[in-house]
């Protein structure tokens, strides 16, 4: 399964009023990290019962990078994932689930494979 659940909304605190924050960064935490959330543990039994064997989730370098500082939210949700999909496949680490990791799509990436092995 690949996750690649993304949205940015630029984020101005000074320009726009809290309700217009507040409601561009629920919509954004609900895109980017309820969305693989729910997908995740959701179809986990699934995923066993049918030797489904990786689960990809897309982050960003932005998570731990955040150059763009108009999207605070974002960068956040992206930090996020990658800790949310560490801990995934550490928990998926004795069943036929193997592979679990993060792929950045602007150029970094980790997988596992293997007991919980990581690949960069």
């Amino acid at each position: 399964m690949v996750s690649n659940a993304g949205v940015q909304r630029s984020l101005k605190f000074l320009e726009q009023t809290w309700e217009e924050v507040f409601e561009k960064a629920d919509k954004e935490i609900d895109i980017n990290q309820r969305g693989p959330l729910h997908l995740s543990l959701g179809l986990l039994e699934q995923f066993r019962s049918k030797n489904i064997e990786v689960i990809i989730n897309v982050s960003s370098l932005l998570g731990f990078a955040p150059f763009n500082m108009i999207n605070p939210v974002y960068n956040g949700t992206k930090s996020w994932m990658h800790f949310f999909t560490t801990n995934l496949r550490t928990q998926l680490k004795d069943t036929h689930i193997p592979g679990c990791g993060n792929y950045a799509a602007d150029g970094g990436h980790e997988f596992a494979s293997g007991g919980g092995r990581s690949v960069r």
